[in-house]
């Protein structure tokens, strides 16, 4: 386990970010169709990755506003801005390719 703010989870979590944001939309939303799938359920994977960036982004937000040197990574607030409308935008389809796929499963569609 890492803390929020090191280097190498930052510097993983931007690049997760970056990979998300060029890659076609045709190709997410089949990847997460194929992470709906019984018995593994590999969408709640996904989105915990997405709850760890937004967490950590939230971090290095928190501590430009407090203007502490905590930000090892130096990240522009333009970055940090990209990061979040991925994460924002890829919320959106998670929900638009997932809900329906799970809807015969109410303990998964709950967890999702």
């Amino acid at each position: 386990r890492m803390k929020s703010t090191h280097k190498v989870r930052c510097l993983w979590l931007v690049c997760f970010m970056f990979v998300l944001q060029e890659a076609p939309d045709a190709t997410i939303r089949s990847c997460l169709r194929s992470y709906c799938c019984p018995p593994q359920f590999d969408i709640h994977r996904f989105v915990r990755l997405l709850r760890l960036s937004c967490s950590t982004f939230q971090c290095l937000v928190d501590d430009q506003r407090l203007d502490a040197p905590t930000n090892k990574l130096d990240l522009s607030p333009w970055l940090l801005q990209e990061s979040f409308n991925t994460l924002c935008a890829l919320t959106t389809v998670v929900v638009d390719e997932c809900a329906s796929i799970l809807a015969p499963f109410p303990k998964e569609q709950k967890k999702l």
